[in-house]
Parts: structure tokens; C-alpha cells; sequence
């Protein structure tokens, strides 16, 4: 679902998913434009898991950190 929306917002983003070693369902994005690189959402940080709702939250978190780069 992640990586489908940032392909639709970003048609020319690189989209790599990994599997968080021990973790079962603890979903972390990190976002990179050039040297620039943050983590935008963390279940692990207290984010919750990714439904309809909080994808709203992630595409703003998203949106902002490109336009700031």
C-alpha cells in the first residue's frame, strides 16, 4: 500500500522494501532525496500500522520532506 502511493505521487521514486530482522508487522519508511534521508514513519517509533487513515499522515509526512529537500 506504501509503495504503491509513493509510486503515484512520485511515478520516478525507487521503492525498496526489507524485512526488519526478529520484527513481525514493524513497518518503518525512510525517505531519501539526494544525501538527504529521514525516517517518516516508525510502528516501532509509536506510529501505527499502515490503513487508510494513517496513509493520510504518511503522504503528508512525505510530501513534506520532498518539498524541504
Amino acid at each position: 500500500m506504501v509503495s504503491q502511493k509513493v509510486k503515484e505521487l512520485y511515478p520516478n521514486a525507487q521503492v525498496e522494501g526489507k524485512a526488519i530482522p526478529g520484527g513481525s508487522g514493524a513497518m518503518e519508511v525512510t525517505i531519501s532525496v539526494g544525501e538527504k534521508s529521514q525516517k517518516i514513519w516508525s510502528k516501532l517509533g509509536g506510529d501505527s500500522r499502515i490503513d487508510q487513515n494513517a496513509l493520510v499522515e504518511l503522504t503528508k509526512r512525505l510530501q513534506e520532506f520532498v518539498s524541504s529537500s
